[in-house]
């Protein structure tokens, strides 16, 4: 880089060669210099960017890869490309196992077709949509709350869905044991009018 008249800085590329009258006697120096500033300037701009967009992607597969909801990208034909660390550790299995495969390849027939018909309405609708799940694990059932919508590419079309699973199960136990609640209230309630009507009949009942 140098710096012109103007105190601009500038890039440019020098060659020299020496020149000789014979082998041993330089007699002096040939120097070209080429201005490349633009194309400098470019290069460190692709630079700059093409390493924004691995710290950008770095980033972003830190943030699929640690989460604790289940995340896939599914394409057209329903093979997964991508399955997140949580998602293998649910299923036990890697993502060699898994990237490649259909639903219909992991999950009992039924199973499958209630998720490519959840699949085929948000690919025909272009829109998200939530379904809960219940996913048998190795550690017994979990409840799942998934939102699965379409990826679009640069032109507007669809190449494929992704889906988030949340795990709910706490949320559910604790909704099931609310409602277990309520209905040991309303029983005991019931009870209670009961004992009072039978007791109030008994003493209006004359001996």
């Amino acid at each position: 880089m140098i710096r012109t008249k103007t105190g601009a800085s500038k890039w440019v590329e020098e060659t020299s060669v020496m020149i000789y009258h014979d082998k041993n006697w330089m007699t002096g120096m040939q120097c070209i210099v080429k201005d490349i500033d633009e194309k400098k300037r470019y290069q460190l701009e692709l630079a700059a960017s093409e390493s924004g967009r691995r710290e950008n992607q770095y980033r972003l597969e830190s943030i699929v890869n640690y989460s604790t909801s289940l995340i896939f990208i599914k394409d057209l034909e329903g093979r997964y490309l991508l399955v997140n660390k949580r998602f293998q550790s649910v299923f036990h299995a890697s993502s060699d196992e898994l990237v490649g495969k259909t639903d219909y390849d992991l999950e009992p027939s039924g199973v499958a077709a209630r998720y490519q018909q959840i699949d085929d309405w948000v690919l025909a609708h272009k829109k998200a949509k939530e379904v809960e799940e219940t996913i048998l694990t190795e550690e017994g059932p979990r409840h799942y709350m998934i939102i699965k919508f379409p990826l679009f590419d640069q032109d507007g079309k669809i190449y494929g869905l992704c889906g988030i699973a949340t795990d709910i199960s706490d949320r559910i136990h604790y909704e099931q044991q609310l409602i277990e609640a309520r209905r040991i209230a309303e029983e005991a309630e019931r009870s209670q009018e009961r004992f009072l009507a039978n007791v109030s009949h008994e003493i209006r009942t004359p001996l």
